[in-house]
């Protein structure tokens, strides 16, 4: 394993395209996870600064919230981890091509005022 000297986040980058993919069955629990997580929000933000990727979800029915969040981090490329964090927040580690990126997952229903 080559991994070069940097910031905590660049080193984790480099770990995390060492990691295998989840697998589905893997990757379906874990969206139901999030998607139970999501349900007790109004909005949800799925945020990748270095992408400048910010996803906002507006939770109303959750018919298919499950569906939509799926879609949403798969089109963005492979899973290779989605973690609860201490804070209240999910940690999504996302690989596209030659690189890794880490999505947060988070309550953003202070961060939307609706007039």
């Amino acid at each position: 394993m080559d991994i070069e000297m940097g910031t905590v986040y660049e080193l984790n980058q480099q770990l995390m395209l060492q990691e295998p993919p989840l697998d589905p069955i893997a990757l379906n629990i874990k969206v139901k996870e999030v998607a139970d997580f999501m349900m007790k929000y109004r909005y949800v933000m799925l945020l990748n600064h270095d992408r400048r990727d910010y996803t906002l979800f507006n939770i109303e029915t959750g018919s298919t919230l499950e569906a939509d969040f799926k879609e949403t981090i798969t089109n963005r490329g492979t899973i290779i981890r989605i973690d609860k964090q201490e804070n209240n927040s999910y940690e999504i580690w996302i690989k596209d091509e030659d690189k890794a990126f880490c999505y947060l997952l988070f309550d953003y229903t202070q961060g939307v005022i609706n007039c």
